[in-house]
């Protein structure tokens, strides 16, 4: 905002330039030499500012005359200088105020200017502290991370050596069953899934995991038993069709070898396809079926006879 000089009419940047300027102003400088002391007069180096019209001296004049009009030229003399001293006084109140109001707006601008570096450097002090805090929650998350994998690598390990040592190592010859070892396996883990392993003794564990895998065993060998006898049964009824297939082929007459073989091996054909549960009655008409598809009716009670 610039600045003006009262005195003449100069523009300035600031009040304090038209300060400084006031010392060279000639109009000001030449104001303040025709602005006499309180109380002076003429003689003593003060300018004539009486000469208004209430009259001059006449040229050559009688000093009675001069007499006369001194007191009031000495009054408006000193009106004038008082007049002027308060235009002086009023303009450097003025240049005063003015440099208050600068003093105040630069204060007021260096204040903003150090509440902006202060928010800036509280801005960039916060933004440190929550990247620190970042940084921790962070650290405290894959530290997390690590415990918990660490826990799971354990679990995983306790639970390997329980269903090692109650499956892998007991032996039974029931185990080369892929299909029961892997029943057993699943159900210890299901069990040991749902229990705090790592808080347990492994003796209790493997005790868990035997307990799961017996009923399995149990239920596999009556299995396995069941499926022997069933074979058992069903070799007993090809070798008791057979037998009664040879009989039967015995007594036909003109029957030469080759066919009798063919015959029999018809008959054993339709014999293996029995599951072990048929009746020894079936049997025998199954082989009568395969006698008579070949044209041989045979009758053993005819033989018998």
């Amino acid at each position: 905002m610039s600045s003006t000089c009262h005195f003449c009419g100069r523009k300035f940047t600031n009040p304090q330039a038209v300060r400084a300027h006031l010392k060279s102003c000639p109009k000001y400088q030449e104001r303040r030499r025709t602005v006499p002391p309180s109380g002076s007069d003429v003689a003593s180096g003060g300018i004539d500012l009486g000469s208004d019209g209430l009259g001059e001296p006449a040229s050559g004049g009688a000093d009675a005359t001069t007499e006369l009009f001194e007191p009031a030229r000495q009054l408006r003399q000193r009106v004038a200088t008082e007049r002027l001293r308060l235009e002086l006084r009023g303009v450097e109140e003025a240049h005063a105020e003015l440099d208050r109001r600068a003093k105040t707006a630069r204060q007021a601008r260096e204040q903003e200017a150090r509440t902006k570096v202060a928010s800036a450097a509280a801005f960039a002090k916060e933004q440190r502290a929550e990247q620190r805090r970042a940084e921790e929650i962070r650290f405290v998350n894959e530290q997390k991370k690590i415990a918990e994998e660490r826990r799971r690598t354990r679990r995983r390990e306790v639970i390997q050596r329980v269903k090692t040592d109650a499956v892998e190592n007991w032996h039974s010859g029931l185990l080369n069953d892929a299909e029961l070892k892997s029943q057993v396996l699943r159900a210890i883990e299901r069990k040991l899934a749902s229990l705090p392993v790592t808080e347990l003794p492994e003796e209790e564990l493997i005790a868990i995991a035997i307990g799961l895998r017996e009923p399995l065993f149990r239920a596999a060998q009556r299995k396995e038993r069941a499926v022997r006898e069933r074979e058992a049964r069903r070799r007993d009824l090809i070798e008791e069709g057979r037998r009664y297939a040879v009989q039967a082929l015995r007594g036909v007459e003109g029957l030469d070898v080759s066919e009798r073989w063919r015959i029999e091996e018809r008959a054993k054909k339709e014999l293996e396809r029995f599951s072990g549960t048929e009746s020894l009655t079936y049997v025998e008409r199954i082989v009568d079926r395969v006698l008579e598809a070949n044209g041989i009716d045979w009758d053993d009670d005819e033989d018998d006879d």
